[in-house]
């Protein structure tokens, strides 16, 4: 159990080479989908409900995962890699708080699943946001570096949650 799809080192097949869209600054743009559990087991824990014996799939959205013709360069590619790992430690926050649930009722944990899962997506969406302001998509230099290390910190550390934004 656990999160999968993840934890992945990207290369540039994985894009599609497009000329620059239209009113877009930015050289590539990576996508990723933190999917809901499929299968889940509902099982009890003492007086509540928690799921069970699932995981979270993480995937690249090939659509919006692209990168313009003749930018493909290193520090381009090394940049989209933060994308996409805060994509999965926001899905590896997002199974640890699945696997914490209780409820008095399949219901309630039904709409706590969901709820999460919107707080989850909101989350991964901001630090997308603040990445690419923060590091002028690859461009500021230190800024990506301290990125870098924020990043590499959480997937030491047992890939714990990244900080809210």
């Amino acid at each position: 159990m656990g999160v999968t799809g993840w934890r992945t080192t990207l290369t540039w097949r994985q894009f599609r080479t497009v000329p620059r869209p239209l009113g877009v600054q930015q050289d590539a743009q990576t996508r990723g989908s933190i999917d809901p559990p499929t299968r889940v087991a509902v099982a009890k824990d003492d007086a509540q409900f928690k799921l069970a014996n699932f995981e979270v799939r993480v995937s690249l959205v090939p659509a919006e995962t692209w990168v313009v013709g003749g930018k493909a360069t290193a520090s381009l590619l090394s940049h989209e890699q933060g994308h996409w790992d805060i994509t999965g430690l926001t899905a590896w926050e997002y199974y640890r708080g699945l696997v914490a649930l209780r409820a008095a009722d399949q219901a309630d944990l039904q709409q706590q699943a969901a709820d999460l899962l919107a707080r989850m997506t909101t989350k991964s969406d901001d630090l997308q946001v603040k990445y690419d302001r923060e590091t002028d998509h690859s461009r500021n230099t230190a800024d990506q570096a301290r990125w870098d290390k924020i990043i590499a910190d959480a997937i030491r550390g047992g890939n714990t949650a990244l900080p809210d934004p």
